[in-house]
């Protein structure tokens, strides 16, 4: 071949290549190689700085704008709310002030529960998104039968427990439904997984995300890293339209300090479907347990496809090469 075919060949190399990453391109983002599982909705969120909690938390009128604090919660101004102390018959809780009206939201707090005890310590902490506020009562401090969203990080197992403690788990309040102490709250449970939360060097986080007529999803992160992981998803869940947030917590005869150190609270715009974000964190009742997620098939297509598209350049790549040398070789 001469000089001239060769340059035609690399023109028409040239000319395909376009075409393949092209052909690339579409293949990568037909949904029938791509999981469904693998794709990124960005929902849109506005933070709430009225709900907001972090440092300092109390103002120069020794008051906090936002939130009320009351019963034996102390507040060290730059470092956390102390729900309760290190000591028996302890009771303290936080609420905001106005309601929640977001129709879907998300929200994160950061957590730590320690004591002087490595044995016999309790009974934990709750978060509230309820119509009712500020009325202590026997359910981690606050009243029972509440209505709305209530969320519990027991460490203290009253009945025979079938899990490892702490636990995690939530109940739908619906203003008559009394909750389940008795057996750690498993009677009216609506999800629930285990948490390594107590005694940590670092502290917890929790994630709750609510999507109106679409799901209520709780997630953790007891490591102290981004690495966020699933505790339960329950689809079909209705809160109330609106509702004060709070934390509370109680002790009895074992006792620990429950502190809250900061809360961010965002409402959501447009709620995308859900996206499975992690691992589950321990296994729950809820849906998205034993569920085994069939993207490894649409990976596989990516690279089935990558792999053909190294192997055309490349042979063309190669063809190019090997004319070139059988024309050295013929001119010597």
């Amino acid at each position: 071949m001469d000089m001239g075919g060769i340059r035609a060949m690399r023109r028409r190399w040239s000319s395909l290549l376009p075409a393949i990453l092209a052909i690339a391109l579409v293949l990568l983002g037909s949904p029938s190689l791509v999981n469904a599982e693998d794709a990124v909705e960005v929902e849109n969120v506005i933070p709430l700085f009225s709900y907001n909690l972090q440092p300092p938390f109390i103002e120069e009128n020794l008051n906090n704008r936002w939130w009320n604090f009351g019963g034996d919660a102390l507040v060290d101004v730059h470092n956390h709310v102390r729900l309760t102390s290190d000591r028996q018959s302890s009771s303290g809780w936080i609420w905001s002030k106005v309601m929640l009206t977001s129709a879907s939201w998300v929200l994160e707090f950061e957590f730590r529960v320690q004591g002087a005890s490595n044995h016999l310590f309790g009974d934990g902490f709750a978060f509230w998104y309820s119509t009712e506020r500020e009325e202590p009562g026997p359910v981690f401090g606050n009243k029972d039968k509440f209505t709305g969203l209530g969320l519990f990080f027991d460490t203290y197992p009253n009945g025979r427990a079938r899990y490892v403690f702490p636990w995690v788990s939530a109940m739908l309040g619906d203003g008559n439904t009394a909750y389940d102490h008795d057996n750690d709250n498993k009677a009216t449970e609506l999800g629930g997984c285990g948490g390594d939360f107590r005694a940590k060097d670092w502290p917890t986080k929790a994630k709750v995300k609510y999507i109106k007529n679409g799901y209520l999803q709780v997630q953790l992160n007891v490591r102290g890293n981004d690495d966020w992981e699933d505790c339960f998803l329950v689809r079909n869940v209705s809160l109330p339209a609106q509702g004060y947030l709070g934390f509370t917590a109680m002790t009895g005869d074992v006792h620990d300090n429950h502190d809250i150190l900061r809360l961010s609270v965002n409402s959501i715009v447009n709620p995308a479907d859900y996206r499975k974000p992690g691992k589950p964190a321990a296994e729950s009742q809820s849906e998205t347990r034993g569920s085994k997620s069939s993207s490894g098939g649409g990976r596989v297509w990516v690279w089935l496809l990558a792999i053909f598209i190294l192997v055309a350049v490349g042979y063309g790549a190669y063809a190019v090469y090997n004319q070139s040398q059988r024309r050295n070789l013929k001119r010597f």
